[in-house]
């Protein structure tokens, strides 16, 4: 049900010393490098400003010691694969250690928290990514050597996650409605796609990567990322409510909505989203109050999950959505016929 794809990795990092040593790859070299990390390349040429050509720049180019991108993304790209070349030995050995992995247990441990009948069949691309740690595109995930893939529990946690995903957008992908909304250029386009984030992130990190929210579990960048995060909460409630509430007023600017909702949807650090964190504080919040089975109802039915929240919420005294305008997308995405 679940395989992991090593190869992509493998033949990238090949490359990667190859080039840091001074040698150019032949076109043919660096094509059949490029068509083992399709996944990769095509997740990545999704992004606003990223193309194949700025991707092949980034791979041909990383080790100059004044080559620096002005895009966030590929500057992350960059150093990652930078780390990847004085990493190499440490990343051979965690390419051994992925070789003899048994995935069936992560398969079972996700299933727990996904509606019934939900078929997980995947592939893990294990990737060299300095911005994402991991990710899932178009039902498979791709997760990073540079983490820390070699502890098992951060491992399955990491799998878990991104498997999370596909099962979630198993279900998203057959509300036809919901479909439908996403594919329109309109802000309540925008509100679904950030309330379907809330949802996916919270329910990935709260039920199958709880080492993401715990302040011991973390060091580094990403402690003080969370410690801000934690003392800047109800600012960042905040900020989430006026993205749903700017995104459902008819006369609000469509790119204005996008904005907003990229601030709360990526990190421009590749740590962790804002959205992330306040998904995982719902879901944690929910849990006090509803039982896990309701929660998990969201999954096949967006319009049920912020009222649920707020329910639970108003019991234990947390930030609540203001209620006119939870109603309003309620009551917008039922006179649709979404879920």
């Amino acid at each position: 049900m679940l395989t992991i794809d090593l190869e992509g990795a493998r033949v990238l990092l090949a490359l990667l010393n190859s080039i840091s040593k001074g040698n150019l790859p032949t076109e043919t070299e660096l094509q059949s490098v490029l068509a083992a990390n399709k996944f990769f390349m095509d997740f990545y040429c999704q992004w606003e400003g990223v193309t194949s050509e700025s991707l092949i720049e980034v791979v041909c180019r990383f080790s100059e010691p004044e080559f620096e991108p002005s895009l966030p993304v590929l500057s992350a790209l960059t150093k990652g694969f930078r780390q990847a070349v004085e990493e190499s030995e440490c990343l051979q050995a965690k390419l051994g250690f992925l070789m003899t992995t048994n995935t069936s247990a992560i398969v079972d441990r996700v299933m727990a928290y996904l509606p019934r009948n939900t078929p997980l069949r995947s592939v893990v691309h294990i990737t060299i990514d300095g911005f994402n740690g991991g990710f899932q595109h178009q039902g498979e995930m791709g997760l990073s050597l540079l983490g820390n893939v070699t502890n098992p529990e951060q491992f399955e946690s990491g799998i878990a996650h991104e498997l999370h995903h596909v099962g979630f957008f198993y279900w998203a992908e057959r509300d036809l409605v919901r479909q439908a909304i996403l594919k329109e250029c309109s802000g309540l386009a925008v509100a679904v796609r950030h309330v379907q984030n809330l949802l996916s992130e919270g329910l990935a990190i709260f039920y199958c990567s709880p080492d993401m929210m715990r302040d011991e579990r973390t060091t580094g960048a990403y402690a003080r990322k969370l410690a801000k995060y934690r003392q800047e909460e109800s600012w960042l409630f905040a900020q989430a409510e006026k993205v749903l509430a700017l995104s459902l007023d008819p006369d609000a600017d469509l790119d204005t909505c996008r904005r907003a909702f990229e601030d709360v949807a990526l990190d421009p650090d590749g740590i962790l989203p804002i959205a992330h964190y306040l998904g995982a504080r719902m879901i944690e919040t929910m849990s006090q109050f509803h039982p896990q089975e309701r929660i998990i109802e969201c999954v096949q039915s967006l319009s049920r999950f912020l009222p649920l929240y707020n329910q639970a919420a108003q019991e234990i005294g947390a930030f609540i959505y203001d209620p006119p305008v939870v109603e309003r997308f309620r009551r917008i995405l039922k006179a649709r016929g979404a879920g």
